[in-house]
């Protein structure tokens, strides 16, 4: 997220002051000064690159590749939505996955790397819907409860922005 400040701070204090008072489950991890002329990141940021740690005891390696395996041979992963006008219909959320793997194996961890569409602002993607990384996980791996960490949001060429 962007936050303009009306007078200089440093990087690090900022993140520190704003990590004194979020819930402890949530933090901010970077915190960088941007260039004057620069687009919100809101506006620059189409995706985003998340990581999922699972423990061991629920799946083992071979079976998470597996789940992957068959969501990304998939041409169509539907669900459900809800507008907000209360009404139901099915999305097509596969074009909603950029990338998902297995990145660390550890002798009680497993944890995977995907990349979710993060927002459709100032993008001809209207078409592919916005895939929150908790509401992914629950539609893949709908039996386990994954620690999820979004970390790095990226360009519509799925570039870092920072």
């Amino acid at each position: 997220m962007d936050i303009e400040l009306y007078e200089d701070m440093n990087p690090d204090a900022l993140m520190n002051k704003l990590n004194e008072f979020l819930h402890a489950d949530c933090r901010v991890l970077t915190a960088i000064n941007m260039p004057d002329k620069h687009e919100a990141i809101e506006i620059e940021c189409k995706w985003a690159r998340y990581e999922g740690t699972l423990s061991k005891k629920y799946l083992k390696k071979n079976e998470i590749n597996d789940i992957i395996k068959s969501v990304l041979d998939e041409e169509n992963i539907f669900t459900e939505r809800t507008n907000k006008k209360g009404f139901k219909k099915q999305v097509n959320i596969r074009k909603s996955i950029g990338s998902i793997k297995v990145i660390e194996e550890r002798d009680d961890s497993i944890k995977i790397a995907f990349v979710l569409k993060a927002t459709n602002s100032n993008s001809n993607d209207e078409d592919i819907p916005i895939l929150r990384a908790d509401d992914f996980m629950k539609i893949i791996f709908p039996e386990f409860e994954w620690e999820v960490l979004r970390v790095e949001l990226l360009d519509e060429n799925k570039k870092g922005l920072v």
